[in-house]
C-alpha cells in the first residue's frame, strides 16, 4: 500500500507540473499575440520563409540563426527581407532592416524572446548591412538614433557558417563573439543547420507573420 500511495503521488505531482507548464505556455502565446502579434510557431513544420532576394548578395541570402551569444534570444534573422538603401550605389550596396518587421525575425519561445521583442518594437531597432564588408550596425528609432556598435563578420570555410563580433565603437573593445548558421540556403532549401538550430531551441518560436496562422 505504502508502494502504490508513492506512485499515485508522484504520478499525481508529475501532472499538475505538466498542467502547471502548458497553462503557463498558454497566458504567454495569448500576451504575445494580443500585445505584439507574436504567433508561437513549429520549426519542424514552418515553410513560411521568404523567397530569395536576389538583389542582395548570394554570400548573405537566406535565414540565419544566432547559435552561440550570451544572453541572445534571437532565433532567426531573415536576410531575404533586407531592402535596399540606395538602389543607385553599385560599388557598395547597403541594405537594412527594422527588426519587427513581420517574418523577419523570430526570438525564443519564452518571456525573454517577449521582452526583447518589446525592446525592439518600443525603440524601433533597425539594422543596416554593408553587403561588401557585411558589417552590420544599429540604431534606434528607425535610424534617427544611430549605437555605438558595429558588428563586423568573418566568413569561415563552410558558406553557411560566419562568424560576428560585436565592438563598441568608442573604445574599439569587442563585447561579444558569436556563431550564426545558414538553416535556410540561397536557394530557399534548409541545410544541415535547421538540425541544429531545432536541438538548441526546441520545437517552437515566436515569429510575427505576415498574416493570422
Amino acid at each position: 500500500w505504502q508502494w502504490q500511495w508513492q506512485w499515485q503521488w508522484q504520478w499525481q505531482w508529475q501532472w499538475h507540473i505538466m498542467e502547471s507548464r502548458r497553462s503557463t505556455s498558454t497566458m504567454m502565446d495569448r500576451l504575445a499575440w494580443w500585445v505584439l502579434g507574436l504567433a508561437p510557431i513549429q520549426l519542424d513544420d514552418w515553410h513560411g520563409w521568404s523567397a530569395p532576394n536576389k538583389s542582395s548578395p548570394e554570400a548573405m541570402r537566406g535565414v540565419w540563426h544566432v547559435l552561440d551569444m550570451k544572453g541572445n534570444a534571437v532565433v532567426t534573422m531573415d536576410l531575404n527581407m533586407l531592402q535596399r538603401v540606395d538602389a543607385g550605389d553599385t560599388t557598395s550596396p547597403k541594405f537594412y532592416a527594422i527588426d519587427t518587421w513581420r517574418n523577419y525575425q523570430s526570438v525564443l519561445h519564452s518571456f525573454e524572446g517577449i521582452k526583447l521583442w518589446l525592446f525592439a518594437f518600443l525603440l524601433q531597432v533597425r539594422s543596416d548591412v554593408n553587403a561588401e564588408t557585411k558589417l552590420v550596425r544599429w540604431s534606434l528609432l528607425r535610424g534617427l538614433l544611430p549605437l555605438p556598435f558595429s558588428s563586423p563578420t568573418e566568413s569561415t570555410s563552410d558558406d553557411d557558417i560566419m562568424v560576428r563580433s560585436i565592438i563598441f565603437d568608442w573604445t574599439g573593445k569587442r563585447v561579444a563573439r558569436y556563431t550564426i548558421l545558414r538553416v535556410v540556403d540561397a536557394q530557399g532549401k534548409r541545410t544541415e543547420h535547421y538540425a541544429t538550430m531545432r536541438r538548441m531551441i526546441g520545437p517552437t518560436a515566436f515569429l510575427k507573420p505576415r498574416s493570422k496562422l
